[in-house]
């Protein structure tokens, strides 16, 4: 697909985490953690819609269980895992 040029603003708060998230090397880019941000939410939503799923006042883990079978769930849980560690590995690598 295409890839276009686009200006975004964010707020301090997010802009430090985006450029933490690129200075441990989880990413390789601004445009790259933004991407996959929006990418995660707007499988979400398409996953939300497809089964009709309203998750207004119930927990996250309701949902994920309404949408996602179990080894789903499992796979996504140590894929959390794995990136988790990786970051700390990455942490350890910096000079500071």
């Amino acid at each position: 697909m295409a890839r276009r040029k686009v200006a975004v603003t964010l707020d301090e708060k997010t802009l430090v985490l985006v450029d933490r998230l690129v200075t441990r090397r989880a990413f390789p880019s601004r445009s790259q953690v933004i991407q996959e941000a929006l990418e995660f939410y707007r499988k979400g939503q398409k996953a939300m819609s497809k089964k009709n799923v309203d998750p207004v006042g119930r927990s996250w883990n309701e949902v994920r269980a309404e949408l996602f079978a179990a080894e789903e769930i499992a796979a996504s849980d140590l894929r959390v895992a794995v990136i988790g560690e990786l970051i700390k590995v990455r942490q350890e690598q910096l000079p500071g």
